[in-house]
């Protein structure tokens, strides 16, 4: 029984570190599910309890993240737990910088796409800076997704390139 205290303790705070790893790298929140997975196979007890421990885990990193992501929702005013940077940010790794890049994450997509929007008067006319990120954040969102849909058989090309690109050994 004692060992059984010592697993949901273990297990809530290793969701909760996890959750400060999200907090610290947004990008961690995709690994959500594969961390669901990993403690539901790992764990030594039954199918029962292992979902039980699993679901302990994630949830108790979105409890951690919890805070931040409503202040975003808030201070957004719309539905973008993760703030704008994150659809902004994808737009450098789905596109064709990204392809020609070797899967490697680029820069220039995003900052052609603000170039973009400052020429526009309809852009520079909205009255604060946050509202400029979520309409930046929008359209980089809408790009990233149709650029998707039009390469969706350079994907595994993209995502090997971007698999051998950052986990190759360095030889520097």
């Amino acid at each position: 029984m004692q060992s059984m205290k010592i697993h949901w303790w273990l297990v809530g705070l290793a969701g909760a570190v996890f959750g400060a790893l999200i907090l610290t790298r947004s990008m961690f929140v995709i690994w959500l599910p594969a961390i669901w997975l990993l403690f539901f196979v790992a764990l030594p007890h039954c199918r029962v309890r292992r979902f039980q421990l699993a679901t302990l885990a994630v949830l108790m990193a979105c409890l951690v993240c919890a805070p931040w992501w409503v202040r975003n929702c808030i201070v957004l005013q719309r539905l973008m737990p993760m703030g704008t940077q994150g659809s902004t940010t994808l737009l450098g790794g789905y596109s064709d910088a990204a392809l020609a890049g070797n899967g490697d994450w680029q820069a220039e997509p995003e900052r052609q796409l603000r170039k973009e929007l400052s020429r526009q008067t309809k852009f520079q006319s909205l009255p604060s800076d946050t509202e400029r990120e979520v309409v930046v954040a929008e359209e980089a969102s809408r790009r990233m997704r149709g650029w998707v849909a039009e390469h969706v058989w350079d994907m595994p090309r993209l995502m090997a390139n971007r698999v051998y690109v950052h986990w190759n050994p360095y030889w520097g």
